[in-house]
């Protein structure tokens, strides 16, 4: 779950489309637009950004992005 989550993120920080970008969380997202070019330092952001979620978050938001649950992904996700 984590790997595919890592890989989710990743992706849509080196994307150029900006509906790609949307599921990054406000707080990272300007800097990793700004740095998507140095891929260590987008690899260490996205590592930093899922270290920091509780495992009840986590597993939310597996659950909607691999369309299990449903709901935005931008929707709050309550008990986090």
């Amino acid at each position: 779950m984590i790997r595919d989550l890592f890989q989710i993120f990743h992706n849509a920080a080196l994307s150029k489309k900006d509906e790609d970008r949307n599921i990054i969380p406000l707080a990272f997202r300007d800097e990793l637009l700004e740095r998507r070019s140095d891929v260590d330092f987008v690899t260490r952001t996205v590592t930093d950004l899922i270290a920091g979620m509780t495992d009840q978050r986590l597993v939310k938001l597996y659950r909607r992005l691999s369309g299990v649950e449903m709901g935005s992904i931008l929707d709050q996700i309550h008990g986090t």
